[in-house]
């Protein structure tokens, strides 16, 4: 398995100069030779766009993968990855409901299925061609079975999905977006994919809203001819072996060299939570090109329920939900303060997502962890409600009904 990574902007270049032949190079030429475009191996001052911590900052190398040489063994040739594949769409044929095994879809997933089989029977024929299908996401119980004890287990983790692959053909353009709102771990089993991530910064994540406003209002794809309006992207080529870690929000576009295979998990962190929820606007605008953009705004709406409470239980914290209001700021200053010094800042977008049963739930589990803090003080404004047991419960339901649940969207 091969470390010897793609990073510096002379070896990116050079990669690309060995595929001249690809109808898409010159997009992606032009990209990496412009001035916005630096190295992932670069300065101080791109990794400062990105963020404050080390997992803000796409990582490259054997590390974020949890193919370590035992489990690689397993996965070692292409032959040995298509017949993985070839058995996990077999597995996905045999459930009642399912996701899509191929894209663009076909009316039946049993045609899904044939074009999916098509394209992996044929990772090992460079000569290959099927137009614009890919395999989005497939998932792989064998491969999760695999490498499952390899995985992060990080203990401020909210969530973490199995483990998933998506096929690449070569050539196949991978076109602007943003990554979703967790940190993924993807490895690459088969190909080689060049990459250009940019920071989700507020400027960045304005542009793209704005061209998914457009593009939802007319279905003119050259509303996402941005590139040039965003700053601070780095380039980098993905190798066979090389596990790829990239931070939330980030925009990125690719580029298959080769027909790829990607095998890949989630993590959503805790630490990451809140700072998804001042991001819904950005993702309703999302939500409006996407062909079930509204199925995916009510998962999003229902899914919110469960990591809001875990918050609430202090279940991420050094201390209980209770002693919230006894301790100094510095201590306290973790997911459940973020949520509840931004929830006047979001709760509208918050409550106006979920169904009237998940915001009730909600409600619910806001108004008892505010009860069972101690002290006079309401939790997210301070206001003085008093102490008494017989009084405190209606006096806090009763403020934050009025003061912290009013203004929720869809006359919520």
């Amino acid at each position: 398995m091969s470390d010897k990574r793609i990073t510096t902007m002379g070896q990116i270049k050079e990669t690309l100069n060995r595929n001249t032949d690809l109808a898409n190079m010159p997009y992606f030429k032009n990209l990496v030779e412009s001035k916005n475009i630096g190295p992932l191996r670069g300065t101080d001052r791109y990794r400062e766009r990105f963020g404050n911590t080390p997992l803000d900052y796409p990582a490259l190398g054997t590390t974020p993968s949890p193919f370590k040489p035992k489990e690689w063994n397993v996965v070692e040739t292409p032959e040995k990855v298509r017949d993985i594949l070839l058995q996990d769409v077999k597995t996905e044929m045999e459930k009642e409901e399912g996701g899509n095994l191929y894209w663009p879809p076909s009316s039946t997933r049993a045609e899904e299925a044939r074009d999916a089989i098509e394209l992996i029977r044929n990772l090992t024929n460079p000569e290959f061609e099927c137009g614009e299908g890919l395999i989005p996401q497939l998932p792989s119980p064998t491969l999760e079975a695999l490498v499952s004890g390899n995985k992060e287990n990080w203990r401020s983790a909210i969530s973490h999905t199995q483990m998933a692959s998506s096929v690449f053909p070569r050539d196949h353009l991978i076109t602007l977006q943003h990554h979703n709102e967790a940190i993924s771990f993807s490895t690459l089993l088969v190909g080689q994919i060049l990459w250009i991530i940019w920071p989700p910064t507020e400027d960045n994540l304005n542009t793209l809203q704005a061209a998914y406003e457009s593009y939802a209002s007319t279905l003119d794809e050259t509303a996402f001819d941005i590139t040039d309006k965003l700053i601070g992207g780095i380039s980098l080529v993905q190798s066979v072996g090389e596990g790829l870690r990239v931070p939330p929000f980030c925009l990125m576009t690719a580029l298959p060299l080769q027909t790829s295979v990607l095998a890949a998990y989630n993590i959503i962190a805790s630490s990451k939570f809140v700072p998804t929820l001042l991001e819904i606007p950005f993702l309703k605008s999302w939500w409006k090109t996407e062909a079930e953009g509204a199925e995916k705004r009510a998962t999003f709406g229902r899914g919110l329920l469960a990591p809001i409470q875990q918050i609430l239980r202090a279940q991420f914290e050094t201390y209980t939900a209770a002693q919230y209001n006894k301790i100094p700021v510095t201590t306290r200053n973790g997911p459940l303060m973020q949520f509840l010094s931004t929830w006047d800042e979001t709760r509208s977008n918050v409550i106006g997502l979920m169904d009237a049963e998940t915001a009730a739930a909600l409600n619910s589990s806001m108004k008892e962890f505010l009860c069972s803090v101690l002290g006079e003080a309401c939790a997210i404004c301070g206001e003085r409600l008093g102490e008494h047991l017989g009084e405190k419960k209606a006096r806090v339901e009763a403020h934050f009904d009025d003061e912290h649940w009013l203004g929720g969207e869809d006359g919520v």
